[in-house]
């Protein structure tokens, strides 16, 4: 698996397994296996205690860092370019692909084992999606097959995972609650009149509405945030448009704005999303607008994400999972060029990711589990950077941090 990753594939094989649904959501992959081997889709309903178990698998659309590499050479080592430019696995979804193809491996290799010790009949989904990044995977492999994705099926939870930079190699990140932010991207696009440039009194330009609103964006998010929050909402304004370089005969007619918006729970985001557009509809009442002729707003979100909310359950599991691996030491190296060994341990987080992810959706859909993270490294190049790529020395640490969870999650109560 860890050659596979090297060699720059999509999905790593899980030889002796086929998956139980291909192309859903687009380019999603479900595999089964239980107590009784692979099951196929008549034996969901009713079924025995199932977990979930998800891994993303997307890209992004960024250039790796610009060393000079051959394309031989990045099919036989680990590629710090990617073989395709303009395509960087920048988050780590290929190494969390990876380590859940290890996983299943595992677990379909010692299913007797596990029916002995923690359940005597049981089912694990294995899920690789596409799209995290845009928000829109989880979703569309949920609407595409609720059959799969509901309490009745998923009766013992979904979990997912995500490599951390700048948190130390073994250290497992979790919290119950809101695991992650919502968030939403909105665009504002206010139409006024043009004119010439030499009569602007015959137009009416954006300008105004759009310059007022970027400077009182930031004050929207006070009083917003919700007593039960842990960080105050956020309004980060990314871009604004406004006529084009080069034309200075022409009073411009359209502009845009376009900002970032995030919080603790999605209620609180739809108020602060109703926020800006108030504020944009009250700027725009100025007194050269006061006629039939005046603004016309539009908005539109862009990438919408839920809170990804975490079960009491669900944490429950992951906290004992790591617990049961404590004594585990894993082979890591040290920025010195050093090796070392490492055990997993256990950090509760006082506050959710300040990123967003979609797996809240499966969390919501299954109606329990949680979102967890894995320290890549206090060093390591942060997620989404050109010089990021995934530290294979997780690899062994995420499988197994998966096989635990799967047992903690079918241990029957006590």
């Amino acid at each position: 698996l860890v050659h596979f990753l090297r060699s720059g594939g999509g999905v790593p094989e899980t030889p002796g397994l086929e998956p139980l649904r291909t192309g859903v959501g687009g380019h999603g992959l479900v595999y089964s296996i239980g107590s009784d081997g692979g099951l196929g889709m008549e034996d969901l309903v009713e079924g025995p205690p199932t977990v979930l178990l998800r891994s993303d698998m997307d890209a992004l659309p960024l250039l790796e860092q610009p060393e000079e590499i051959s394309v031989e050479t990045a099919e036989r080592h680990r590629a710090p370019c990617s073989r395709r430019p303009g395509v960087h696995h920048a988050c780590g979804h290929d190494g969390h692909a990876v380590m859940l193809a290890a996983a299943l491996l595992h677990l379909n290799s010692c299913r007797s084992s596990l029916s002995s010790h923690f359940c005597p009949t049981w089912r694990v989904l294995a899920v690789f999606q596409p799209a995290e990044e845009t928000g829109d995977g989880a979703r569309m492999m949920i609407e595409e097959a609720p059959e799969l994705f509901n309490p009745k099926v998923v009766s013992n939870g979904a979990f997912g995972m995500h490599n951390i930079p700048g948190k130390k190699q073994g250290n497992v990140i979790v919290r119950s609650g809101v695991a992650a932010r919502a968030s939403t991207g909105i665009e504002i696009e206010v139409t006024g009149r043009s004119s010439h440039a030499s009569e602007p009194h015959n137009g009416l330009s954006p300008i105004p509405v759009l310059a007022n609103v970027a400077q009182k964006i930031d004050q929207l998010s006070t009083g917003i945030s919700e007593p039960e929050a842990t960080s105050p909402a956020l309004i980060t304004l990314v871009h604004m448009t406004i006529g084009k370089p080069g034309d200075f005969g022409v009073l411009p007619a359209i502009g845009t704005l376009g900002a970032t918006l995030r919080a603790d729970n999605t209620r609180t985001l739809n108020k602060l999303v109703a926020s800006l557009v108030d504020l944009v509809h009250e700027e725009a009442r100025r007194p050269e607008a006061n006629d039939d002729n005046g603004y016309h707003i539009q908005y539109k979100l862009v990438e919408p994400f839920d809170a990804t909310v975490n079960s009491d359950f669900g944490f429950s599991v992951v906290k004992k999972a790591v617990s049961s691996l404590s004594t585990n030491q894993y082979r890591v190296y040290q920025e010195d060029g050093g090796a070392s060994h490492v055990s997993l341990d256990l950090t509760i987080a006082p506050k959710p990711f300040p990123w967003s992810e979609d797996f809240g959706a499966f969390t919501a859909a299954c109606g329990s589990g949680a979102l967890f993270g894995l320290g890549a490294g206090v060093d390591h190049p942060v997620l989404h950077a050109k010089e990021y790529d995934f530290n294979d020395r997780l690899i062994p640490m995420g499988a197994d941090l998966w096989v635990s969870i799967v047992q903690e999650a079918l241990r029957p109560s006590e």
